[in-house]
């Protein structure tokens, strides 16, 4: 009969920071694990909350619990690398302090990684979103693109970059194990978003580790709540920050060439996934100039491989970032596209009719302030006069068309008749049917100076 000591031990790390709210619940499944033979290193960063105090009401009822604390408020990445330096076990997973493991995780992921012998297990996360109420299974934490390899035992990691966009890259729902981080001296990127990435895909990219899959929820998390890391919009900037170090990555374990292709594409994956945040709110223009500093390290080698689609994208985002803004302002607006995407008579129509809304989709991007700087009052204020004049001339074609409409009834009704009378007023007709004809003609020039398109140009 095998015993707790005669299994591995398990290095479980659980980072804290102003989680007070959830700790008990993600503590009590922890210790309530089938597998018995862990090590629960709770990390405390500073959290000014009562988090510490909830800490040592497990680890006095549980000697399993290893507490320990940051000097000051270090954020994630140093949290986890302090548990890596203190774990002790053959294999080690890691929860976040607001989120729940089912009670069979780590004995699930133990027996997985040891028959299929791999150096790293992952199964998919059930996802709950604490606003709404949802709870149900994410397609990018469902692992779903890996349910064709799911019964082949292990495969080499590095066969995952080949999939990098559908890559569920969360240090969570994952066990690893220890020795081959330490080897391959594996570490979370500190004081920087985004760190999971590079943690994964340096691992991954190292050329001897192997993975397998469970198909198996083994991981609520916890996806939208006040005050959690993601919430914060500002720091999705950091996402290029985040870039540039995963070209260090695969430099280093020299795959450039060979994740080239598939690299671009993560990138303007990941662009366009991160530009609004959780809230899909219109980003900042330093989230573009990052962008554009970016991609305009793109190598050629890279873009010749690419799909036309993902070149003009590069293209556009490298050139400026107010292209960037136009780009997403394009790929927001379905009724732009459509219009651009019909006829011609369509994408008249749209300027006619939507130019005004377009414009305020602009003026919400922050983008009226900006171009102010390159255009002076008095442009503005001939633009407006033309637009007053404009719309004085369109009154005055109407009148003239309805006493056009009227003269034409009159020369009707006197079409059998020559005398001289008649003939003055054939002759009045004529006249002021060329003169609406030639404010019809100025109307149309000055509806045309007076374009958003022209404007812009």
């Amino acid at each position: 009969m095998t015993t707790t000591h005669d299994l591995p031990l398990v290095s479980v790390i659980v980072p804290v920071y102003k989680t007070e709210q959830y700790l008990r619940e993600c503590l009590s499944s922890i210790c309530q694990q089938t597998y018995k033979n862990l090590e629960i290193i709770v990390v405390n960063d500073c959290s000014p909350d009562g988090s510490q105090d909830i800490i040592d009401d497990f680890a006095r009822l549980d000697a399993r619990i290893v507490a320990c604390k940051t000097p000051s408020n270090s954020g994630l990445s140093i949290c986890r690398n302090t548990g890596l330096k203190r774990a002790s076990g053959a294999y080690v997973g890691f929860v976040d302090s607001d989120d729940v493991i089912t009670l069979d995780n780590i004995e699930v992921f133990v027996r997985a990684i040891i028959t299929n012998d791999c150096d790293m297990v992952m199964a998919p996360l059930y996802t709950y979103n604490e606003v709404s109420g949802a709870y149900y299974r994410d397609p990018y934490y469902d692992n779903e693109w890996l349910k064709v390899v799911e019964n082949r035992g292990s495969l080499p990691t590095r066969s995952l970059l080949n999939s990098m966009c559908e890559i569920n890259v969360s240090a969570c729902g994952k066990l690893f194990k220890l020795d081959v981080l330490r080897t391959a001296n594996i570490s979370f990127p500190e004081r920087i978003a985004f760190e999971d990435n590079i943690f994964f895909w340096d691992f991954a990219a190292n050329p001897t580790t192997r993975f397998c899959l469970i198909d198996q929820p083994l991981y609520t998390y916890r996806a939208v709540r006040k005050g959690a890391t993601t919430s914060s919009r500002h720091r999705f900037v950091e996402v290029f920050k985040m870039l540039a170090l995963l070209d260090e990555v695969f430099a280093r374990h020299e795959v450039t060439d060979l994740v080239a292709s598939e690299l671009l594409r993560y990138k303007i994956a990941s662009f366009w996934y991160w530009q609004g945040g959780r809230e899909q709110a219109w980003p900042s223009f330093g989230y573009f100039k990052a962008a554009q500093e970016t991609f305009r390290k793109i190598p050629r080698s890279a873009l010749q491989t690419a799909s036309k689609r993902d070149q003009r994208i590069v293209r556009i985002l490298a050139f400026s970032p107010w292209f960037g803004y136009f780009a997403l302002a394009y790929l927001r607006d379905e009724k732009l596209q459509q219009a651009i995407v019909e006829s011609r008579a369509g994408l008249k129509k749209f300027f006619r009719g939507r130019w005004l809304k377009t414009l305020v989709n602009f003026l919400s991007l922050g983008l009226f302030s900006k171009i102010l700087s390159y255009f002076n009052t008095r442009f503005w204020r001939i633009s407006h006069e033309v637009l007053s004049e404009s719309r004085r001339l369109s009154d005055s074609v109407e009148r003239l068309t309805e006493r056009v409409d009227r003269l034409q009834r009159e020369l009707d009704s006197h079409r059998k008749k020559t005398d001289v009378s008649s003939l003055n007023t054939m002759r009045e007709f004529v006249a002021n049917f060329d003169a609406v004809r030639f404010c019809q003609d100025f109307l149309e020039e000055a509806t045309s100076f007076s374009n958003p398109v022209a404007l812009g140009a």
